[in-house]
């Protein structure tokens, strides 16, 4: 799957060239936090407090593997892309493009 996730300007998911519609707002920001750390693990312990203020409900991890889950399915070619770790998640890149990272890459 052709991944796309533009985070300059409005962010958007597209995927073989058709925007995905990920409408909820964590799972948006779990992506974003995915993007920006790409290719990295991001623990658990950062993400919840990212999530939720620093004061996540008893319900935060249970939350946060939806979330995942929801994100696998609308972006993750066979849930290759995004991978539970030990300790956290990690967004693969390989065959996805972040807008961010080309922004970098050309600077």
């Amino acid at each position: 799957m052709a991944l796309e996730v533009r985070m300059l300007g409005p962010f958007e998911i597209v995927a073989e060239g058709r925007p995905v519609a990920l409408t909820a707002h964590k799972p948006r920001m779990l992506l974003a936090m995915l993007v920006v750390h790409a290719g990295q693990l991001v623990r658990w312990h950062t993400l919840l407090d990212e999530l939720w203020d620093a004061d996540p409900p008893r319900s935060a991890v249970a939350n946060l593997r939806t979330y995942a889950a929801e994100l696998r399915r609308v972006i993750s070619d066979g849930g290759q892309q995004l991978v539970a770790d030990p300790g956290g998640y990690r967004l693969r890149v390989e065959g996805a493009l972040a807008d961010l990272g080309e922004f970098d890459r050309l600077c």
